[in-house]
């Protein structure tokens, strides 16, 4: 019997718009969960090649999306954990009225506002792209044909002290590698 994959379990919160303001702390894993961005040495994560390719297309999210801004983030040897922040029209107090206007017009250009399932995506797209286009000009090893597990995890952080307890967790996550038995 073929399953649908439209009856995949959907692990977002229902009743939640994940276009709307606010601060998710998500992960994204390699598929099999293979160690592809490099290594931890002494605590640190050192990069290779292929995650600071990953790191450089993560940083373009606030490139892709005028109303996203990323909070810290750490590439790990076979998974991100990150703090992407939604700020919508007037939703910061920092932002003039040329920029709303800027905002708006941009936004009717290019459609709804992003979800955060949209922004991962995309980068996990673009990551994936260029990965495979190092492997057709013999830069990069050959892999299975996957660099990505097929979802990722997000949280809605709910208020400050969550916000400063994400943050830390990812400051903090190269240190604790050894003693964590998935290596998440």
């Amino acid at each position: 019997m073929m399953h649908n994959h439209s009856e995949r379990k959907n692990i977002r919160l229902k009743s939640w718009d994940y276009s709307s303001d606010g601060a998710y702390f998500v992960t994204i894993c390699t598929k099999d969960r293979e160690n592809f961005f490099g290594e931890i040495v002494d605590g640190e994560m050192m990069l290779n090649e292929i995650g600071l390719m990953v790191e450089k297309w993560w940083k373009k999210i606030e490139e892709k999306y005028e109303t996203v801004t990323l909070d810290n983030f750490i590439i790990m040897p076979n998974h991100i954990h990150g703090i992407i922040i939604i700020y919508n029209v007037g939703a910061d107090p920092c932002v003039g009225p040329d920029e709303k206007i800027f905002i708006k017009q941009n936004r009717q250009k290019h459609g709804a506002v992003p979800t955060v399932s949209s922004m991962v995506q995309w980068f996990k797209t673009m990551a994936a792209n260029e990965y495979l286009k190092k492997v057709k000009n013999n830069q990069w090893p050959v892999f299975d044909g996957k660099i990505w597990q097929r979802s990722f995890h997000d949280r809605i952080i709910r208020n400050k002290d969550e916000f400063l307890a994400f943050q830390k967790y990812i400051l903090e996550n190269p240190r604790r590698w050894e003693e964590d038995q998935d290596n998440l």
